[in-house]
């Protein structure tokens, strides 16, 4: 989440601008660490969220 929040200050804007984003998860049991990580990124309002289980992610990322 910090990296994408770099990459959309870097443009100027803020995260309160960002209205979706996909989340790959290879462990569907961490949901609600990612949730707890997640609300401290969106504190105002949450985008819409898709999440999408996933066998690996490439590179381990």
């Amino acid at each position: 989440m910090t990296h994408i929040q770099t990459i959309v200050e870097s443009i100027g804007h803020v995260l309160e601008d960002v209205v979706k984003v996909n989340l790959y998860v290879t462990n569907v049991s961490d949901m609600p660490i990612v949730d707890e990580v997640y609300a401290t990124f969106f504190k105002t309002a949450t985008p819409a969220c898709r999440v999408v289980g996933v066998k690996h992610v490439p590179q381990g990322h």
